[in-house]
């Protein structure tokens, strides 16, 4: 993913809303929230503001592009488990391809930074203890106990068995999975898992 991307439209255009919700119907608050999404992107708005239209529109005309902004501003706050969370909603309900591949990479993404984040103690002490060892066969265990580089790991897989991903994700991807090939983590292939 590397960074937001400017949004134009959403996925699937929706009916007005019923009566009792928003006056804006799905269509125009989409338009509202993506103005304000790339407003942020630009420096000139509040992806806060952003997100709470984009959950707005998820709570009444649930839409693909929507969950995928939502993973990404999460992304961008550093707050991974509500990224992957996004992510995955986004993954799970009909969506254009460049909306699939992008909240498949978001995810993989994710899932290494808070494998990160909820271990950092652990991988400095067995960073140190491989420095000291160079034990390769306890590193690479060790790195395996950890669920989101597994995770990640599968997510890049799958995005490097598709068909439909483009050029530059499919760079990101290869090198994201060979990064954690040299800590030992290999996609979780004969489990079945993808």
């Amino acid at each position: 993913m590397g960074g937001p991307s400017s949004l134009t439209k959403p996925q699937d255009p929706q009916q007005a809303a019923p009566a009792g919700a928003p006056t804006l119907t799905p269509q125009q608050l989409f338009q509202q929230a993506a103005a304000e999404y790339n407003n942020a992107i630009a420096g000139s708005g509040s992806y806060d503001k952003a997100l709470a239209l984009f959950k707005q529109l998820n709570q009444t005309a649930p839409n693909s592009t929507a969950y995928f902004c939502c993973g990404s501003i999460y992304q961008q706050k550093k707050d991974y488990q509500s990224a992957i969370e996004e992510f995955s909603m986004a993954l799970n309900m009909p969506a254009t391809p460049q909306v699939s591949e992008n909240a498949l990479l978001g995810r993989a993404q994710c899932y290494a930074l808070l494998g990160r984040q909820k271990h950092a103690d652990e991988i400095s002490a067995a960073s140190k203890a491989f420095n000291q060892t160079h034990d390769e066969a306890a590193w690479h265990t060790f790195n395996n106990s950890i669920p989101e580089f597994k995770l990640a790991a599968n997510d890049y897989q799958k995005l490097l068995e598709s068909p439909s991903t483009t050029a530059e994700v499919r760079q990101q991807a290869q090198d994201a999975l060979n990064q954690l090939s040299n800590k030992g983590i290999r996609p979780d292939l004969a489990m079945g898992k993808l």
